[in-house]
C-alpha cells in the first residue's frame, strides 16, 4: 500500500507524459517480488526487484509498474 503524487491527465500530458502534482493523487496497492534479498544486521539489502499495483479506487485505470535495481533499508 502506497500513496503517490504522480498522475496521469490525458487533457493535460503534452505527448503522454505524466504530470507530477504537489498533493497526493490516490492510494495504490502493489505486489513486489524481490528474490535476492538479504538481510544484514540491522539492514536488508534487495538487488533485481520487480513492482506491479493499481490505484485502489479506480482498479486497472492506473497501473503502475516499478523495476529495481538495488535497495537498502533499516530494519526496525
Amino acid at each position: 500500500m502506497g500513496a503517490t503524487s504522480a498522475g496521469f491527465d490525458p487533457q493535460r500530458a503534452v505527448n503522454g507524459s505524466f504530470v507530477t502534482d504537489v498533493k497526493p493523487t490516490g492510494v495504490y496497492a502493489a505486489l513486489a517480488a524481490r528474490p535476492l534479498r538479504f538481510f544484514l544486521s540491522g539492514f536488508t539489502a534487495s538487488a533485481v526487484g520487480l513492482t506491479s499495483g493499481t490505484m485502489v479506487g479506480h482498479p486497472g485505470r492506473q497501473l503502475r509498474l516499478q523495476i529495481e535495481l538495488i535497495q537498502i533499508g533499516i530494519v526496525l
